[in-house]
């Protein structure tokens, strides 16, 4: 049994507009997302799904488990504003997961 589970991107309808909304599922009840209004945030999976289906796009190895809280903890401490195009849910879950996608 590995020492940290693997980490889920997932996704589910997007609550204001066509597409998908990202998250990072750590799979501890746990799933951090960004949005335009709150920023990066924890919130549960029930919270992420919002009443939607949520489905896993891919797999994170949970080897990848510290590398991945270090990004979020850079990228918290960043403030970064919102940005439709530039800093968004999935360049935000891109960039914690360092997906090339």
């Amino acid at each position: 049994m590995p020492l940290y589970p693997d980490i889920l991107v997932v996704s589910r309808p997007k609550l204001d507009s066509v597409g998908k909304h990202y998250g990072l599922d750590f799979q501890d009840g746990s799933v951090v997302q960004l949005d335009s209004i709150a920023g990066i945030y924890f919130t549960n999976t029930e919270g992420f799904a919002s009443g939607f289906d949520v489905f896993i796009e891919r797999i994170i190895p949970g080897h990848q488990y510290f590398a991945i809280k270090l990004r979020l903890q850079q990228a918290i401490a960043e403030k970064r504003q919102y940005d439709t195009t530039n800093w968004n849910c999935e360049s935000f879950v891109n960039l914690a997961s360092r997906w090339k996608g």
